[in-house]
C-alpha cells in the first residue's frame, strides 16, 4: 500500500528532512527510499559539521606526494624528531650498498683514496725513522761514508724510512753519475783537439818531461783529471820537455 514519502521521511529525519518528490510526479519517476538525499540526512543526523557523505575518495599516497606537496616528512612525528630521513640505496638485488660495494663499483673513490693516504701516513709516522739508515750505493761506485753522516741525522729529523732514505740517496748518484760522464766527454774532445794540433815529437818531449820529474802523484792527476789532455798542459810540458832535451845534447 503506497504512503506519502514526505510523511515518512518526517517521521524518520524530523522536520529538516528534505522535501520528497512531488505528489504530481509520476510512480515512475518518484525516489525509493535508498534514494533519498543521503547528505541531507547525514546534516540531520550527525550535525551541520559533518563531511559531505558523497566526497570524493581520499587521493592516494603518490597524489599527496606530488612534486608540488609540502615534504611529505613533514607530516611525520618520527621525521620532526629525527630529521629528513634519506632513502637506502639499493643494489640490483635489493638489499642497501655499503660503502664498500660503491668503492668497487668506482664510486667515492676519491673519498677512498684520500683515507687509504691518511692511513699511509698515519703509519709512517708510528713507523718512524730507523735507528741507522743501511744505504746502498750502485753498482760501480763507493759509498761515502763521510756524505753518509752528513745525510743521516737529517734524514732522521724528516723523518724518513730507510726506503724513502735509500731513494734520495739513489738520485745524489744518479746525479754524480751523469756529471762523471760529462766530465768524459769533456776530456774525450781535449785529446782529439791535442792529436791534430801536435806532433810526434811534442808528444815525445811531454812525456820525458813528466818522467824526469820523477813524481808518479804527477801523471796519476794529469790522467785521473783528464788535464794531460787539454792541449794548454801539453803544450807546457812539451816546451819543457824540448828545453830538458836540448840541454842534454849540448852536454
Amino acid at each position: 500500500m503506497p504512503t506519502d514519502m514526505e510523511s515518512a521521511a518526517k517521521s524518520l529525519y524530523g522536520s529538516a528532512a528534505p522535501a520528497s518528490t512531488p505528489a504530481s510526479k509520476p510512480a515512475a519517476q518518484q525516489p525509493n527510499r535508498d534514494e533519498m538525499d543521503i547528505e541531507a540526512a547525514a546534516r540531520t543526523l550527525y550535525g551541520p559539521k559533518t563531511p559531505a557523505a558523497r566526497k570524493t575518495a581520499a587521493k592516494s599516497s603518490d597524489d599527496q606526494f606530488s612534486k608540488d606537496s609540502i615534504n611529505p616528512m613533514d607530516s611525520d612525528p618520527a621525521a620532526k624528531l629525527y630529521g629528513e630521513i634519506k632513502k637506502p640505496e639499493l643494489d640490483e638485488h635489493g638489499y642497501i650498498r655499503r660503502s664498500e660495494d660503491k668503492a668497487k663499483d668506482g664510486e667515492d673513490g676519491e673519498d677512498v683514496e684520500k683515507s687509504d693516504a691518511k692511513d699511509r701516513d698515519a703509519d709512517k709516522a708510528k713507523q718512524g725513522a730507523p735507528e741507522n739508515y743501511d744505504i746502498k750505493a750502485p753498482e760501480g761506485m763507493e759509498l761515502d761514508q763521510e756524505a753518509l753522516g752528513e745525510f743521516a741525522p737529517i734524514a732522521k729529523e724528516l723523518k724518513l724510512t730507510n726506503e724513502q732514505a735509500q731513494k734520495l740517496a739513489d738520485v745524489h748518484s744518479k746525479t754524480l753519475q751523469r756529471q762523471t760522464e760529462t766530465y768524459k766527454k769533456m776530456t774525450a774532445e781535449w785529446r782529439k783537439e791535442s792529436e791534430k794540433q801536435f806532433d810526434t815529437l811534442d808528444i815525445f818531449d811531454a812525456k820525458n818531461f813528466i818522467k824526469s820529474m820523477n813524481d808518479p802523484e804527477l801523471s796519476k792527476v794529469l790522467i785521473w783529471s783528464g788535464l794531460g789532455n787539454h792541449k794548454s798542459v801539453i803544450r807546457a810540458l812539451a816546451e819543457a820537455g824540448a828545453i830538458v832535451r836540448r840541454s842534454r845534447t849540448r852536454a
